[in-house]
């Protein structure tokens, strides 16, 4: 399915009955359904969603604000006629997820963060791991 907002057409696929569950994904939402254990399709409307600007979606990368991006993800719950969604983020879109929360307090219900990183400096978080990686992620042997 697609949903037009300025500038852009969203893409976003759908799984299950319930509440509605936004997965938010910059790679492609295929992963994400491939990933997802099917019992949660059993209490959940899993809403995969490419952002603007990746895989399906279409618009530009280089426009993506947080008002853009929580516009965005306004249209989808929209679209799909949900009062109240749940937004996923894994990694940095976790980040997406609580500041799109943040910003719309009465649409969105719950926010789950996975294996999202304690902050957006991506500069940082990559000299950090990088020297995790070196100094203590080795393997014993």
């Amino acid at each position: 399915m697609t949903v037009s907002v300025a500038g852009a057409e969203l893409f976003y696929s759908t799984r299950g009955k319930g509440p509605a569950c936004l997965v938010l994904s910059a790679i492609g939402t295929k992963p994400y359904e491939r990933l997802t254990p099917a019992q949660l399709s059993d209490r959940l409307m899993l809403v995969y969603v490419d952002l603007r600007g990746s895989r399906r979606s279409t618009g530009e990368a280089t426009d993506l604000t947080f008002d853009v991006l929580a516009d965005d993800i306004e249209a989808i719950r929209v679209d799909l006629g949900a009062e109240r969604i749940v937004l996923l983020g894994h990694s940095i879109l976790g980040a997406l997820a609580i500041e799109c929360g943040r910003r719309c307090p009465a649409s969105v219900s719950h926010v789950v963060a996975v294996g999202t990183p304690p902050s957006g400096d991506m500069a940082r978080l990559s000299t950090e791991s990088a020297s995790f990686f070196e100094e203590d992620g080795r393997l014993p042997g």
